[in-house]
């Protein structure tokens, strides 16, 4: 589906819910059931259109969600950061560090995204016009999206440090909580290619580390993907941070040395991605206990 620019938080919900159903229908292959949702699809649908809970706009707001953390856990679990820009005026790459990470706060899945390696090897000029054109306007984020979650957000843009380890990739945990316990977790094997995101490989795991056989999309299950050396670290910090929440995926990034927290989730992919074995869809949304 191609962008659609104009503002979806002034839809009619009967409007949003219509359009909803008719991309589930395509993307998952089976009518969307709205008024008894079963599937983890289904309920995902579910909460973008009427979930309402402020909680999950601060913690998907990547921003507030380092505030939240920092509430939860204390200093030092997420990336430092180095400075926020709330206008385009802000923007400016010069006065950033060589190195380091520049993001959307309200943005997802590699876009409006940028791997500062060398500050000597891009054009900030063309950067700076960019982020300051585009990175700001609601109708080009998340904001703009069928998640009712984003639309109090404010568009920002915010500079992190860039860990030293995560040059050349990094290897991802996201764990599905429910109401408070984590339930499996799947490895991202997340490697830069020419300065981009790339997911090789996308495996399901329980918390034994026994592979699930599950395939996401197109994705590739690789079966011996490595076991997080902090499992239990990070087991331990879901139980914390998705305490309250009847769903939840908390992201950690692992280090040869450390772990940091990436993000929580509240809607994989806006849940129009289909699993298969297809049971796994009912599987976790009967995990799933809707208020």
């Amino acid at each position: 589906m191609g962008r659609i620019l104009e503002d979806i938080s002034q839809w009619p919900i009967e409007k949003r819910r219509a359009k909803i159903e008719e991309i589930y229908k395509r993307k998952i292959g089976v009518p969307l059931n709205l008024d008894n949702p079963q599937r983890f699809t289904e309920k995902t649908q579910w909460r973008k259109l009427y979930e309402d809970d402020p909680k999950i706009t601060r913690c998907i707001d990547k921003l507030t969600f380092k505030q939240y953390v920092r509430e939860k856990l204390g200093d030092g679990y997420t990336a430092p950061l180095i400075d926020v820009w709330h206008s385009p005026e802000d923007v400016d790459l010069n006065t950033l560090p060589n190195k380091c990470v520049v993001k959307s706060n309200c943005s997802g899945a590699g876009r409006y995204l940028i791997m500062v390696f060398d500050k000597s090897q891009i054009d900030i000029d063309k950067q700076n016009k960019e982020i300051a054109g585009t990175w700001f306007n609601k109708l080009y984020l998340h904001t703009n999206s069928f998640f009712s979650a984003y639309y109090p957000i404010s568009p920002c843009v915010i500079a992190e440090e860039m860990i030293s380890e995560v040059t050349t990739g990094v290897d991802e945990y996201k764990f599905l909580c429910f109401d408070g316990e984590p339930y499996c977790l799947f490895h991202a094997d997340k490697r830069f290619k020419n300065g981009m995101l790339a997911h090789p490989t996308l495996s399901f795991f329980d918390l034994e580390w026994n592979n699930l056989g599950v395939r996401y999309g197109q994705k590739e299950n690789n079966p011996f993907a490595r076991r997080p050396k902090y499992m239990q670290e990070m087991i331990e910090i879901c139980r914390v941070l998705s305490e309250g929440f009847p769903y939840v995926r908390v992201d950690f990034y692992e280090t040869d040395h450390r772990w940091y927290l990436s993000e929580m989730t509240f809607t994989i992919d806006g849940g129009m991605i289909p699993f298969d074995p297809e049971s796994f869809d009912f599987e976790l949304g009967d995990l799933w206990k809707m208020n």
